[in-house]
């Protein structure tokens, strides 16, 4: 496999294979350094040149044998200790590092032919969906029938588009909706369904800022018909008392709008006007409907609070006080209290009478 394939060979097979990958630490030794590689060119063309050299001196040796002095002994000997010497200075530069530890992507062979598989059959579709492709996969259909995997050319049928005669039961969004011919338009709804108004708030003056939200009552009387209040103000403005009181929406990714956007419901309003009573028999409609308006609520545990509710607010000697909040002449929560309180408990594990 040549440097580039094996450089792009993983890229490749995650994004186009979609394989399947496990990270892992593991331990791998390091590539070669430049420094290894040049010891170890060196020490091969050294041995090389020995080798050349020894054969030079066998061939005269056949020639001409002369008895070397003692002097010329010893400087051979010398010699050849210098370069055992140099020999192993190389081998210590060119030994390999020691293994590090690594983050590894682990597949398995299963998932690896799967890979294939997928980049095989992405390379067919590309070369199908290019007219000019000359591109023969005759030779790689036969060694697939040899291997007895053929490959199998298949389609996923869309179904037919069909046209809707009917977008909705308001006849005027209908009539709007029957107009629309691109993907791209985006027209402006009726009047009757639009239940938002928007404020785009660029500062507020410091004095006021704690009464900002008095404003509120005045705004959403001017549209008693809308529903919601939209403030938008820059992101490098800091968040006041008023947008306190709103619900921050999260921003796409690909939303490029320089501002933040808050909402709130009219029905916020209404908070100044709660108000918290012990709970009496005329509210047992109030509180069954309560109930059944909420879905996590199982038949036989609104039963329960129920009857506890009952137990609370018609025998004096219950365990159980039982309060209702209401805004006007609608409950909007109800909850009971026991009397029963075991202070011993409380004192050993938190500084109640500190």
């Amino acid at each position: 496999m040549d440097a580039i394939t094996s450089e792009n060979l993983g890229a490749s097979l995650i994004c186009f294979g979609l394989i399947e990958l496990t990270e892992a630490w593991g331990e791998r030794v390091p590539p070669e350094t430049d420094e290894q590689r040049k010891a170890k060119m060196l020490l091969e063309l050294r041995r090389s040149e020995r080798e050349k050299a020894k054969a030079a001196e066998v061939k005269g040796e056949k020639k001409l044998t002369k008895q070397l002095t003692v002097e010329e002994m010893q400087k051979k000997q010398r010699e050849e200790e210098e370069e055992r010497r140099k020999d192993e200075e190389l081998m210590k530069q060119m030994k390999p590092s020691a293994p590090i530890k690594v983050l590894l992507d682990l597949t398995s062979i299963h998932d690896l032919i799967n890979s294939l598989d997928r980049m095989s059959t992405f390379d067919r579709h590309l070369a199908e969906l290019n007219p000019e492709s000359e591109i023969d996969f005759n030779e790689e259909n036969s060694a697939l029938a040899n291997a007895n995997r053929p490959y199998k050319k298949q389609f996923e049928l869309l179904p037919e588009l069909q046209e809707p005669a009917h977008y909705s039961e308001d006849a005027e969004i209908n009539a709007i909706c029957e107009q629309i011919n691109d993907l791209e338009s985006i027209p402006d709804p009726p009047e009757s369904v639009k239940n938002a108004f928007a404020i785009t708030l660029f500062c507020m003056e410091a004095a006021v800022d704690s009464r900002s939200k008095d404003f509120l009552k005045y705004a959403f009387e001017l549209y008693p018909e809308r529903d919601y209040l939209i403030v938008t103000q820059p992101h490098t403005v800091p968040e006041n008392a008023l947008l306190s009181k709103f619900t921050l929406v999260k921003k796409k990714l690909s939303n490029t709008f320089s501002h933040v956007l808050y909402i709130i419901h009219r029905d916020f309003l209404l908070e100044q006007n709660i108000s918290m009573t012990r709970t009496e028999k005329s509210d047992y409609e109030g509180i069954n409907e309560l109930l059944c308006s909420m879905p996590s609520e199982s038949d036989e545990s609104s039963d329960q609070i129920l009857a506890n509710i009952r137990e609370a607010t018609e025998r004096h000697d219950s365990k159980w006080l039982a309060y209702s909040a209401r805004v006007e002449d609608s409950i909007v929560a109800t909850f009971i209290i026991s009397k029963d309180v075991n202070l011993d408990y409380y004192k050993s594990h938190f500084h109640v009478q500190d």
